[in-house]
């Protein structure tokens, strides 16, 4: 699949990159990435959201390496039937974290904005 072998390998991968990457005083990620194939080229959009213990914002870009190793694994799965185009890594700073995968169109890049923001908000894994 990927120069990992699987998907748990890549998970945790992105999860300790983007938190190194975080700034100081972090307590939760959330990272969602979405992709859909378009003729011979991948698009390819993600949203991220870091905050501090009193909720407030704090300015995270993630590494391009992120960008660059889940679109190896989204095309890697590009004859299976039903692939994924979403996913949600929500990262704690005590080193808990999390994934979800999603399927279909995904709303960010097919326009929708309000849906793509909605798989931003942080959840109880």
């Amino acid at each position: 699949m990927t120069q990992f072998g699987d998907i748990k390998g890549l998970i945790s991968t992105c999860a300790g990159v983007i938190a190194e990457s975080a700034p100081s005083g972090w307590v939760r990620i959330v990272y969602y990435a979405e992709f859909a194939k378009l003729d011979d080229d991948v698009d390819q959009v993600s949203i991220t959201s870091c905050v501090d213990s009193a909720g407030r914002k704090l300015d995270l870009l993630p590494p391009f390496e992120i960008e660059l190793l889940l679109r190896e694994a989204f095309e890697s799965q590009a004859s299976d039937a039903s692939p994924w185009t979403g996913l949600k890594l929500q990262i704690d700073a005590g080193g808990r974290y999390g994934s979800r995968f999603y399927y279909g169109p995904p709303p960010r890049i097919s326009g929708d904005v309000p849906a793509a923001k909605q798989r931003v908000r942080a959840d109880d894994f």
